[in-house]
């Protein structure tokens, strides 16, 4: 993107910036320890000609002898020297006692130890949104206003509505990343909330928008770094069409990914994103964008996956503005600013065909 798009210039010159502005930094700090362990020396220095000098002149006032000055000067030099040596340590100690506070800190969060919960049975599939607001975190206000829904197995809804209207925010919501700002998430009776992400992930399949890839090989990130064999793997990527493509990757499943790993395209990442997502049992599946980076034939082997799903019982999300995919939908719920509302597939495709229909620049009928 910087070659491209002609980027080098300003980016040099950004970082050639904060650059400068470390180096005065760390000038800056450097002169204030230079000027403190200067002003020790000084002041130790001029205390040892302080004490010579009286030393000396006691001498002369015959109220010492010459041997009272070198041990004088011996016993002042180690009373400083303690002094000396904190200024030139005060350094490392300051790192120490931000060290040992990092260590009670991280000694006293709640989740430092690991603790024990009961593994839960497979739910019935039954997604029930009550009175739910969403938000991104941090905000205050929620991006979508509240809403109530009701999901059964067997079907596939599909998630529309303008950029940045908040799709993104819901599914990740609705996937248990984070929680819900007001109301309740429920699958199969239970509160997400409520539930050990460690077990309720095996009933939920999520593909994020941006796909995030672990470091280990192809096969650990589809199975979720679990000690299954990899054979159920395999199964998983036949059954939704990415097997072909993932063993087109250099390495195939025992491919290294990582940042000097092997390179995945978008569309390989998406793959391996979309096999990790279906494995296993997931009672939910949550897919954002699924088909944005797969070609023609990939897509056609998706939509057999989604159909054998939706047949198995499953619920599935998906948020898309693919025509191919939303022909598949039982239902569309349709975000935006001011309410949210939920129309059948095929009322929707016919409003949308006949919007495109309409003649460009001429009166609507």
């Amino acid at each position: 993107a910087i070659t491209s798009m002609g980027i080098a210039d300003a980016a040099f010159k950004n970082w050639t910036d904060r650059k400068s502005a470390a180096d005065d930094l760390t000038l800056r700090t450097s002169k204030t320890t230079n000027f403190f362990a200067a002003l020790t020396r000084g002041v130790r220095l001029s205390l040892q000609m302080a004490a010579l000098g009286a030393g000396g002149w006691l001498v002369l006032q015959q109220s010492a002898t010459p041997g009272v000055i070198i041990a004088a000067s011996i016993l002042l030099g180690r009373a400083l020297a303690p002094i000396d040596q904190c200024v030139s340590m005060w350094r490392q100690f300051v790192r120490a006692r931000k060290s040992w506070n990092a260590v009670r800190a991280r000694a006293a969060m709640p989740g430092a130890e690991i603790r024990d919960y009961t593994p839960m049975p497979e739910p019935h599939a039954r997604l029930d949104i009550s009175n739910v607001s969403i938000a991104n975190p941090g905000a205050e206000n929620p991006i979508l206003p509240s809403f109530s829904l009701g999901l059964s197995g067997g079907s596939i809804t599909a998630i529309v509505g303008s950029s940045g209207v908040g799709k993104t925010t819901l599914l990740q919501t609705l996937a248990g990343v984070w929680p819900a700002r007001d109301g309740q998430i429920a699958l199969g009776g239970r509160d997400l909330n409520d539930w050990p992400s460690q077990d309720r992930g095996k009933y939920i399949g999520y593909l994020p928008q941006e796909i995030e890839l672990l470091p280990g090989t192809v096969v650990q990130n589809i199975v979720r770094f679990s000690d299954i064999d990899s054979s159920e793997a395999i199964s998983v990527t036949k059954a939704c069409g990415m097997h072909e493509m993932i063993s087109s990757i250099q390495g195939g499943y025992d491919a290294e990914i990582g940042a000097t790993a092997t390179h995945l395209s978008a569309g390989q990442a998406q793959g391996v994103g979309l096999a990790r997502a279906l494995f296993g049992t997931p009672v939910l599946i949550v897919l954002d964008e699924p088909s944005s980076n797969l070609d023609s034939f990939t897509v056609a082997k998706l939509t057999k996956a989604l159909r054998r799903l939706r047949a198995e019982g499953r619920i599935l999300l998906v948020a898309t503005h693919d025509p191919r995919l939303m022909t598949l939908a039982d239902q569309i719920l349709v975000l935006n600013k001011s309410e949210i509302k939920m129309v059948s597939g095929p009322d929707y495709l016919k409003a949308l065909a006949g919007q495109s229909a309409q003649p460009k620049g001429g009166a609507s009928a």
